[in-house]
């Protein structure tokens, strides 16, 4: 397939190629289904204290493994986003491995007063 697209006086020819393993790489992961997340990084994954690297491969096992979505959720016994007019607040409570919690709340009009 063969696709043309006119922008203002200039032309360009943009042939449509089938996806590549190089389109997922994104969601690869190193490992396999097998080895699941262990207490601490999920705990981590959490708290939001993932960096980038570690937080790709994680959310990659995530969308393949149905164990660790379960676990998350169920350290996470409250996970929400509430839309409003100045944007998203979202608030998350999640359950330590030490079997405190942990509750915390973020977004745009966190600490601005709305009249």
């Amino acid at each position: 397939m063969h696709l043309n697209t006119r922008v203002g006086s200039v032309s360009a020819g943009l042939e449509r190629q089938p996806p590549t393993q190089a389109c997922y790489g994104p969601f690869q992961m190193h490992g396999s289904v097998g080895e699941h997340i262990g207490a601490a990084t999920l705990e981590d994954y959490s708290l939001q204290e993932l960096g980038p690297e570690a937080l790709e491969a994680l959310e990659g096992h995530l969308l393949i493994c149905a164990a660790c979505r379960d676990r998350l959720a169920g350290i996470e016994p409250f996970n929400t986003v509430h839309y409003t007019q100045n944007g998203p607040f979202y608030s998350r409570i999640t359950q330590l491995r030490d079997r405190s919690f942990s509750a915390r709340h973020w977004g745009c009009q966190i600490g601005r007063a709305h009249v």
